[in-house]
């Protein structure tokens, strides 16, 4: 246990000499706490006037209730489940007593506390205490500190009307308590409460201080701003099979006006030419493909958790380059703030003139999208994640939220879909200097592994890669980036529209991932068009769209986590057992739902 970390919420000092319960814990008064020292204007150099919470410290501090790290106060830290505790026993001991009053003889702080606790009603039966707290152990935990008396309703909300805590789940009660005194308020622009994010100090230093200033509880309306409404074109959202349980989605033999596009097989179908493959017959169907039941990614259950994200999101997509103009790609492109648009200057001065969008490493230039011949493929990944899905037109992207933007990184080009080594690893040195969080990489190969491998593993990004279109064992012929073992880089077998491994996929029980769907997949194609195409690179983005999701709707989660959420909540598949390393596919709902808590 960190005893300088727990110290932070700690009134006074502790002296460990004797322990004093008081005598009446159901006397109390909210004039029992006083202020006894003198806050600083800028005494924490991660806290100024023009914060949200600036009050809250300033407050917190003068109170006694917190402290900082120095000169820092360390807002964006989370605290554990112990912590939460040791607010609440302040709270107590404060209100029933006006003094600090908890001592131990010979016992740890643990102790001292889990005592206090134990004997006043302050729940402390946690499995693990030095676990992140999420906002609902928090609310749980503080509601026990002070009487009702202490907390009078300031709020008319009744029970269930907060959208993501129903008046039955766990500690409902409490945060319906402490939601009508005006302690808690919700935190995003739909209403909700986010009861799995974990707690960070900012937010805990604002809840606590509510608790003893009746000045900072908050009068207000619960209301859901539904900013993010699915309104996509039904034909086109139907044949996204990979996206929602029970379309009836078909694709027939030549009814279809998309054209389908097979890297893996280097096949090629026009609008209302092409034919089923042979290796797609399903159920021995050979005039149309279907897709199985419970063969898709649960992404309306996700959809139903997602806020639209509380921090911003740049996904990095290392590829072809990406038609930015496109209909239902124009409002999740990255815009480089720092750089005046066709000045001819190297504005943020970093190497690169007129960077708007990203770079084109291919031609050394800042044109991120040449035609529809070369910038197909990356055009197409860019949909599958961040496609406008409230605009009445084309595709739902996975992420789409104005917090999830594309940043386009040129790679390959040419006829060819050529590129070089260096242009992917400047490419990743570029993601990383200009603030994404994941990078797409729909590519593979078998050379360039020392420089790869450096870049990647020191990098605080998070990397989808796809495993490769060859069918074969990625255990005994390594390609890369995929095959690194790494914390931070995800790799992405193609799951076919039966739920078992495409045919042309690459696998690996120790050295792929997990699989997600990748066999005719529907998604933005340059010119305002659309296109199926199928593959390892149709997969990846389906993955690194669920860690967008995941990063931008979590404010504390590292993209390390991010990683282990999404392979601890794959959907287990009979057809993937020995092939990935969690014999399952993606499933977005499921990681949404998560506790990430025991992460």
């Amino acid at each position: 246990m960190k005893k300088n970390v727990i110290s932070l919420f700690l009134t006074f000092s502790l002296v460990l000499s004797g322990i004093t319960i008081p005598a009446s814990a159901d006397s109390g008064s909210l004039s029992n706490f006083t202020k006894h020292t003198v806050y600083r204007e800028g005494q924490y150099s991660d806290v100024n006037a023009q914060c949200w919470f600036s009050d809250n410290i300033k407050a917190g501090t003068e109170y006694g209730i917190v402290k900082g790290y120095g000169d820092r106060f360390g807002v964006n830290d989370n605290i554990t489940i112990l912590q939460c505790m040791i607010i609440a026993c302040r709270l107590h001991t404060l209100y029933t007593t006006g003094a600090d009053s908890i001592e131990s003889p010979g016992t740890s702080l643990e102790e001292a506390y889990l005592t206090y606790a134990s004997a006043h009603g302050i729940r402390c039966a946690f499995s693990d205490l030095n676990a992140a707290a999420t906002r609902a152990q928090f609310a749980a935990i503080l509601s026990d500190a002070l009487p009702d008396d202490a907390l009078p309703e300031k709020n008319s909300i009744k029970n269930g009307e907060i959208p993501d805590v129903g008046d039955k789940d766990e500690y409902a009660s409490e945060i319906y308590r402490l939601y009508r005194s005006g302690i808690l308020t919700g935190n995003d622009k739909l209403g909700r409460f986010l009861p799995n994010n974990t707690i960070i100090r900012c937010e805990a230093c604002a809840i606590a201080t509510r608790m003893i200033d009746p000045a900072l509880r908050k009068t207000f309306t619960l209301t859901a701003d539904n900013s993010i409404t699915l309104k996509t074109k039904e034909p086109l959202y139907k044949m996204q099979w990979a996206l929602t349980e029970g379309n009836t989605f078909a694709l027939k033999e030549r009814q279809n006006k998309y054209s389908i596009y097979e890297p893996s097989t280097d096949k090629s179908y026009s609008p209302y030419t092409w034919t089923i493959p042979e290796e797609a017959n399903v159920a021995g169907n050979t005039t149309s493909i279907t897709a199985s039941a419970d063969a898709d990614i649960n992404v309306e259950q996700a959809w139903k958790l997602y806020n639209g994200g509380v921090r911003e999101t740049i996904v990095a997509i290392i590829d072809t380059g990406v038609d930015i103009n496109h209909e239902d790609l124009k409002d999740s492109i990255w815009i480089n703030a720092d750089e005046i648009p066709d000045n001819g200057i190297d504005d943020d001065n970093n190497g690169y003139i007129d960077d708007v969008y990203g770079w084109n490493f291919f031609d050394d230039t800042n044109q991120v999208y040449i035609d529809s011949e070369q910038d197909a493929h990356g055009t197409h990944c860019a949909g599958t994640i961040a496609a406008n899905a409230a605009n009445g037109t084309g595709i739902a992207g996975i992420a789409y939220s104005p917090n999830v933007k594309i940043m386009v990184l040129k790679v390959f080009g040419g006829v060819s879909g050529s590129g070089k080594m260096q242009y992917i690893a400047d490419a990743i040195r570029y993601a990383e200097a200009n603030g994404a969080a994941i990078c797409n990489m729909s590519l593979s190969g078998m050379s360039g592994k020392s420089l790869l491998y450096e870049l990647i593993s020191h990098s605080k990004m998070l990397f989808v890669a796809a495993a490769g279109n060859s069918g074969m064992n990625n255990d005994k012929w390594s390609v890369y980036p995929a095959s690194f073992d790494l914390d931070n880089l995800i790799s992405v077998a193609n799951l076919y529209c039966d739920r078992t491994l495409y045919t042309h996929s690459n696998y690996g029980a120790s050295s792929v991932d997990l699989a997600a769907p990748g066999t005719y997949i529907l998604s933005t194609a340059p010119e305002n068009n659309y296109r199926f195409m199928t593959g390892t690179s149709m997969a990846t983005p389906m993955v690194t769209a669920a860690a967008a999701m995941i990063f931008s709707h979590y404010p504390s989660i590292a993209p390390a986590q991010v990683k282990q959420l999404i392979l601890r909540t794959a959907r287990p598949l009979d057809s993937l057992q020995q092939k990935c390393v969690t014999g399952g596919m993606l499933d977005l709902g499921a990681a949404m739902q998560y506790n990430i808590s025991s992460l």
